[in-house]
């Protein structure tokens, strides 16, 4: 049993609280409706903001064509959707620029920066089969992989969220109050994202406690008893705080837990009850 390292993290001011937008979009020849052009602009400033997700879907209504100066403000309410499975609503704004200026004058609020620390991790669009020969469910493949995303971490860092994939590692480091994404695919360089702020202490382990082989161990073991192939091992804080692994199939209601060593793996139903 392996307990899991515990670093206080200085609280700093976050970026996740929401912001007002203005955006100014000048006269141009276009097809599209208003609302339309407040759809692309909300998804176009989003796209560039958010640094972990991207927009999946803006739908803005009601679905004004033509906002004259005369007319005012029309206001609108937007529904947005993230591709990882978020999603917000907000009141929008749309103004005429003014009689001689062609163009319109948008308002939304922005969500603000997304807290990659507790937030759902977005899925990779592609992995690998895991027993295919550079599936990171090999030991040695996945030493490759830890040893590239050391090479991305501070002195300091501490891995406060870990998921592995076949083909696709997906970690979140960081001290200080600051975090931030690294993906390694199998057999390719580490991509590492922009560094965002948290608020609060988080729970990470060192790296060091980080065991490859266990992986592979948990991933045959699993498979050598028939049980249906595994989709991903997530890092979880069991009770007590002790760093331990979600081990989920490709397909079914149960999954399955251990500690971080791999030991006292278990199998839990949908309904959480413990099956072994």
């Amino acid at each position: 049993m392996v307990s899991v390292s515990r670093n206080r993290l200085r609280s700093l001011a976050g970026g996740s609280a929401a912001a007002l937008v203005a955006v100014l979009v000048a006269g141009c020849a276009s097809d599209q409706g208003a609302y339309q052009l407040l759809q692309t602009s909300i998804r176009r400033t989003l796209d560039h903001e958010q640094a972990y997700r991207k927009v999946a879907g803006v739908d803005c209504r009601p679905h004004v064509q033509d906002v004259s100066y005369s007319a005012g403000y029309v206001h609108l309410t937007c529904a947005v959707r993230f591709n990882d499975g978020s999603a917000y609503s907000t009141p929008a704004t749309i103004e005429a620029r003014s009689y001689q200026v062609t163009g319109y004058n948008f308002t939304w609020n922005s969500p603000g920066q997304v807290d990659i620390t507790v937030a759902s991790l977005p899925r990779p669009s592609a992995t690998a089969a895991p027993a295919a020969a550079r599936s990171l469910f090999d030991a040695a493949n996945l030493r490759r992989a830890v040893l590239a995303l050391k090479r991305q971490m501070g002195r300091h860092d501490l891995v406060l969220r870990l998921v592995i994939y076949p083909g696709v590692l997906q970690a979140v480091v960081g001290s200080d109050g600051l975090a931030r994404m690294v993906t390694i695919r199998a057999g390719g360089t580490p991509t590492a994202g922009t560094a965002v702020t948290f608020d609060g202490s988080r729970v990470g382990i060192e790296l060091g406690q980080l065991d490859p082989r266990v992986i592979q161990h948990l991933s045959s073991l699993l498979a050598d008893n028939g049980r249906t192939p595994i989709d991903r091992f997530e890092m979880i804080n069991l009770p007590g705080d002790i760093a331990g692994w979600r081990i989920e199939p490709a397909r079914g209601h149960t999954h399955y837990q251990s500690y971080l060593l791999g030991n006292d793996l278990i199998a839990i139903g949908r309904t959480g009850r413990r099956l072994s």
